[in-house]
């Protein structure tokens, strides 16, 4: 089968074995681009809040504080004995602001990679429609 490529064209055949390794690379360039770009636009989000709109920001940290004692009670209700250990460790050191910051970075996570699924379906329709 290889000297029926090779024959047919070389070009080809010389870049089959190099194919999988470029587009795991480009694969892995995109998903750290969408981190990046996820990151810039929760900090960014973050900051305005917390410069533009201080009511709305204390707003949401008291929310995110009852979030949090919320998630602390039910942990208690499912696992007494874990609760202790869980609220030492991971509670006690997670703030309300660093729990919106986390809850930040999953509404903007899904809303750039909405944004970006939404270009991609537009590239497929303009390739489909010039194609």
């Amino acid at each position: 089968m290889a000297s029926v490529l090779t024959a047919l064209n070389p070009v080809k055949a010389a870049i089959a074995p190099v194919k999988p390794v470029v587009i795991t690379l480009i694969v892995t360039f995109l998903v750290v681009f969408h981190l990046i770009v996820e990151i810039l636009v929760t900090m960014l989000a973050y900051i305005y809040l917390n410069l533009y709109h201080m009511d709305t920001f204390g707003y949401l940290i008291r929310e995110s504080r009852y979030m949090l004692d919320l998630l602390a009670r039910s942990l208690e209700w499912l696992s007494p004995e874990l609760a202790e250990r869980a609220y030492a460790t991971l509670l006690g050191e997670l703030g309300p602001k660093a729990f919106l910051l986390l809850v930040m970075g999953l509404i903007a996570g899904t809303l750039v990679r909405f944004v970006m699924w939404l270009i991609g379906r537009g590239v497929h329709a303009v390739k489909r429609k010039f194609a």
